[in-house]
């Protein structure tokens, strides 16, 4: 079900990243990710079985799940899951990544970036299943190396919102349902981190993100597009250079979401 908020005149009134959503609401997307130039690091080193390109498309669901007092402050249980089918021909067993977040309701709307507030934390990474293995999720807030890699793996689609962002209005996105009026932020973005759970190696990447934003998602985003160049290499500097183009775009919206890890809290 899509979930149309007021839209006066075709415009879109008072837009703004990460607005505090409905408690249980729902955002379904799919992504579309192309890879390709992929090389080698250091140059001239060689790689056996390196692919000229890659094609991925997986589902990505963000949703509200609860509400709780923290200290007298109301905050607000956020999940974010990441699905990869099974692909047999390639080998590729599937996955499934579901993060839940406990963040204060305070940090979310004005263009703020929730996702740097988080006050606790669970994880689950597993190989693709009918059914999702809740008991193998563990909290990994105490461990803010391991906390920060687990975000910053979605900083992609969940960018940070950027003050220097140029914004055109009066822009429509198509999505499955129709044509949603939107605002576009257009921006550079960058990031530098860690690999293997925040602890080793290095993941580098800069590109530019075009994300539409629009009162018709309680997540604030029903397009992100990203072209950027990345890095990833070991603690000896070896690994792969590549391109890549990221395209995810809103699919539907519902209520009655419920918390797919319901003893992590």
């Amino acid at each position: 079900m899509l979930l149309i908020a007021p839209i006066v005149a075709g415009l879109v009134m008072g837009v703004e990243f990460y607005p505090l959503p409905p408690d249980r609401a729902s955002a379904t997307f799919e992504v579309r990710q192309g890879v390709w130039d992929l090389k080698p690091v250091p140059a001239g080193r060689d790689a056996k079985d390196v692919p000229r390109e890659i094609s991925v498309t997986r589902t990505f669901v963000v949703r509200s799940v609860g509400t709780i007092q923290l200290d007298g402050a109301p905050c607000r249980w956020i999940e974010i899951k990441a699905i990869s089918l099974p692909q047999g021909d390639m080998g590729d067993k599937g996955r499934i990544l579901i993060l839940k977040l406990l963040v204060p309701e305070k940090h979310f709307g004005d263009n703020s970036y929730p996702f740097a507030h988080v006050q606790k934390a669970y994880c689950l990474d597993m190989d693709w299943a009918e059914t999702v293995r809740s008991d193998k999720a563990s909290r990994i807030d105490e461990d803010k190396l391991r906390l920060q890699y687990e975000l910053d793996r979605f900083l992609p689609l969940l960018p940070r919102p950027s003050r220097d962002a140029k914004e055109t209005t009066n822009q429509t996105v198509a999505v499955p349902h129709g044509d949603v009026p939107a605002v576009l932020f257009d921006f550079q973005s960058q990031y530098e981190g860690k690999l293997s759970g925040g602890r080793s190696g290095e993941w580098k990447w800069n590109g530019q993100h075009r994300v539409w934003v629009s009162p018709s998602s309680p997540f604030g985003i029903v397009r992100v597009s990203l072209e950027n160049t990345n890095i990833e290499t070991d603690n000896v500097g070896r690994g792969m250079s590549m391109r890549s183009r990221t395209e995810m775009v809103l699919q539907s919206t519902g209520n009655g979401a419920r918390t797919e890890l319901p003893n992590c809290r």
